[in-house]
């Protein structure tokens, strides 16, 4: 008797996909799915993104879909689950809180899209497990024991973003979409480590390390993302460990907006480290992100007497 093939799930490498992947593939495996995810960022997927849509969309989000359209002829479901908060005292980004609602009216025809909610706030895990058990038509007993399951088994994604020593430490922040997707940030770490720079990242924080940070502020932010930035950015001020601070915000990011002037606000009350908002969109280029960052470099060096 022939072997049936396994029910297929396709995951767009954008957005999410940076911080939460490990968990959703040891989770959809644990219910016995494939697990098929598109392929590195190029300008062609940004491209097809940009043609799906002509609203007002940040670059990550154009570039979702373009890695949706590069997976959705390939599978039988797609994977956008509806992130709207991940913890009690946050939101997450509106643009996650509608992201399948976008994908179906930019992109047609799809696979069934496992859009279950993921709302901290309102319920925990009931609705997310009531969703997915709904869809694939599974026990609920055994969503929930694959997810707890993936949780503990599940590590972090790993990146190769170590560099060789420079004269130079220089931070970068951002959310992980924008860090990591060489595409996004056209080859920024790289780039700078060819200009003689130590690149360092930091995005993962104890609750303890983002409380401490939003003391600072007049008030806390509702934004998980968006408090985790911050975070980074009180992080290396305070250590005082790095010679510069590159803040990589996506154009018409709306959360982003607010997040880079808190870290202007919080520059003036730490130490006085060279601080830069390197904004991105479709429409930068390579030249232009070298450009910025070999003056700011250049600046750096000025500023220590070296140039």
């Amino acid at each position: 008797m022939k072997q049936m093939s396994k029910i297929s799930v396709g995951i767009p490498r954008a957005l999410l996909y940076y911080e939460f992947f490990p968990v959703w593939k040891a989770f959809l495996e644990e219910l016995g799915l494939n697990v098929i995810v598109s392929g590195n960022t190029t300008d062609r997927v940004v491209r097809r993104g940009i043609g799906s849509t002509g609203g007002d969309l940040c670059l990550p989000v154009k570039t979702f879909l373009g890695h949706v359209h590069e997976i959705k002829d390939s599978v039988d479901f797609l994977f956008i689950p509806r992130y709207i908060s991940i913890e009690e005292d946050a939101y997450m980004c509106p643009k996650f809180l509608g992201l399948p609602d976008m994908v179906r009216a930019a992109i047609s025809p799809l696979p069934p899209v496992i859009d279950s909610p993921m709302n901290i706030k309102k319920g925990g895990l009931k609705e997310f497990f009531d969703s997915i058990s709904n869809v694939l038509r599974k026990d609920k007993r055994v969503i929930e024991s694959a997810y707890s399951k993936a949780l503990s088994s599940a590590g972090a994604i790993t990146y190769n973003d170590s560099s060789s020593s420079g004269d130079l430490k220089i931070a970068l922040l951002g959310r992980p979409y924008v860090l990591y997707d060489s595409c996004i940030n056209r080859s920024i770490i790289q780039r700078l480590k060819s200009l003689g720079a130590d690149v360092k990242i930091k995005t993962m924080f104890s609750q303890e390390e983002i409380k401490k940070a939003m003391s600072l502020l007049p008030k806390v932010l509702y934004w998980s993302t968006g408090k985790e930035v911050v975070t980074s950015a009180y992080h290396f001020m305070k250590k005082s460990v790095v010679d510069g601070i590159i803040n990589l915000v996506s154009v018409a990011c709306g959360p982003d907006s607010f997040t880079s002037e808190i870290i202007n606000g919080l520059k003036k009350k730490m130490d006085d480290i060279p601080y830069m908002v390197l904004y991105l969109d479709e429409h930068t280029s390579d030249v232009g992100v070298l450009t910025r960052i070999e003056g700011f470099l250049d600046m750096i060096r000025r500023k220590r007497g070296e140039a």
